[in-house]
């Protein structure tokens, strides 16, 4: 027998002493009929911190306070926060609240465990639990290089809390997994126990419900992502407590459902993503997409060509610009204006990618000189390249996209200007040149704050996820009067993401 990185706990209750004692014992079936008994629901109410920690990671993890997210976890950027839980009513007398925690975005699962890190450095009475839709489930304490942690599998309403009491069975929950977490935390927290009893709860954990729920999912796609974050968490366990090579069996099983599912759910959007609620469908294509292959499936629902081109054809998109800037300052006034599109199309990355055209025209008139100037200048082409689509699976109405356009070589150009003077008295035309477009320059001055000279980086708000064929996906509207310094700005620009 192995020395086990979870936690080993004296146990002071008799009742839970002979329960651990069965379990020594428990045969496959044995845990069967254990996970049959019914068990009290403790729900509660808690207050949550105001202040909030986050942070944007990627698939390449990080950490965010306690949380720690690895590598291929989610699929996309997204900005995770963190928040303390302040206080809990409703716990059973004796229990105090330890550490609380609160995570987001709601709704976002996992296709790697992340880990909760606790700053304690004994669990005898500590016990870790799960707060969804305000009911408390016990969960295990594991014990890593890191310390002390609890593995969750997405934020579904999720809190995590650590109290410190009396074993707390008044938790016992309703459904097998939450059951199975309950007993494996139990198990692992008496000395020298045996990996057998492990196991033996995480294969009737997997026969009597992940893989009938995976089952479901081959159907009904609408179940896949239940069924994910509950594998998800299932594997996470077997992999802390040093058994997950010995349930190969069972991983074989899953895979071959998931892969199953997977290719469903993608064919069915696919197919439906050529209707009005298109977006919404390609997104769900994304999203199944990008987590089969962050969970390494090698399935062919992720290198089908047939498949791909049928998401290709329903993601196109047209970024467009107008932009009109007016700057006034001491008699003279400069009027420039921009105009043109870039062509979007999804690349096997995942990200989309092109190319496109802007023009530029200008006017400028100087009361004191009496000059006035006209010129046109372009098309340049602009390209945008690896921008990440959003795969929240259309939840969310308030998604940013980042677009950031290269517009360095608009400082960099030879411009004409056709002028005409007055201030002789007889009409003399006349031509400038600069080295830059005015429209740039113009954009620079009126976003002192949040632009550089170089570059535009806009920050698009989602307007609707379930976008059909002309529908504008997202936008920025800048339409703004400003003072700066001893000139003013008055600007309209609109930034349009359209789905063709």
């Amino acid at each position: 027998m192995r020395k086990k990185t979870l936690v080993l706990l004296a146990v002071v209750s008799l009742v839970v002493v002979l329960i651990v004692f069965l379990l020594f014992t428990l045969s496959k079936d044995n845990v069967a009929s254990i996970f049959d008994t019914p068990g009290e629901q403790l729900y509660i109410s808690y207050d949550i911190n105001e202040e909030t920690t986050d942070k944007v990671l990627g698939p390449e993890g990080g950490v965010v306070g306690v949380l720690e997210l690895p590598s291929n976890a989610i699929t996309g950027n997204t900005n995770i926060s963190v928040s303390t839980i302040n206080s809990i009513e409703g716990m059973p007398e004796g229990w105090t609240l330890l550490n609380g925690y609160q995570f987001g975005p709601d709704g976002l699962i996992f296709a790697q465990a992340a880990s909760v890190h606790f700053d304690v450095s004994d669990i005898t009475n500590v016990y870790a639990f799960k707060i969804e839709e305000n009911r408390m489930t016990r969960i295990p304490l594991f014990l890593g290089d890191a310390g002390y942690s609890a593995s969750i599998s997405g934020f579904s309403g999720t809190a995590i809390v650590q109290i410190i009491g009396e074993v707390p069975s008044v938790a016992v929950p309703t459904d097998i997994a939450e059951k199975a977490k309950e007993l494996i935390d139990k198990v692992a927290r008496t000395p020298d126990y045996e990996d057998e009893n492990l196991k033996n709860i995480l294969h009737v954990w997997f026969e009597t419900a992940i893989k009938k729920h995976l089952t479901q999912a081959v159907k009904n796609e609408d179940t896949l992502k239940s069924a994910m974050k509950e594998y998800v968490e299932w594997v996470a366990i077997a992999n802390f407590t040093g058994v997950l090579n010995d349930l190969s069996d069972e991983m074989k099983k899953a895979e071959t459902l998931i892969n199953q599912a997977i290719l469903n759910a993608t064919n069915k959007a696919a197919e439906a993503c050529k209707k009005d609620d298109g977006l919404h469908q390609v997104s769900l294509v994304l999203y199944w997409q990008a987590f089969a292959q962050s969970l390494d499936l090698g399935s062919s629902s992720i290198s089908s060509d047939d498949l791909f081109d049928k998401i290709k054809s329903c993601m196109n998109f047209t970024l467009t610009l107008e932009s009109e800037i007016t700057i006034s300052a001491e008699e003279a006034r400069q009027t420039s204006i921009a105009h043109g599109e870039i062509k979007l199309e999804l690349g096997r990355d995942l990200k989309l990618n092109g190319e496109g055209t802007i023009e530029f025209e200008d006017t400028k008139y100087s009361e004191v000189y009496a000059i006035s100037c006209t010129g046109s200048n372009g098309p340049y082409s602009f390209k945008i390249s690896d921008l990440p689509i959003n795969l929240d699976v259309g939840e969310s109405e308030s998604t940013d996209i980042n677009i950031d356009i290269d517009f360095s070589e608009l400082s960099k150009v030879d411009v004409n200007y056709a002028c005409t003077t007055t201030l002789s008295g007889d009409s003399m035309d006349f031509t400038i040149t600069t080295g830059y477009v005015n429209w740039l320059d113009a954009l620079s001055f009126t976003h002192q704050d949040d632009l550089s000279e170089a570059s535009g980086s806009f920050i698009l708000k989602t307007v609707a996820w379930k976008a059909g064929e002309g529908d504008i996906v997202a936008e920025k509207i800048y339409d703004q009067n400003i003072s700066i310094g001893p000139g003013a700005s008055e600007e309209l620009t609109t930034l349009r993401l359209i789905r063709n």
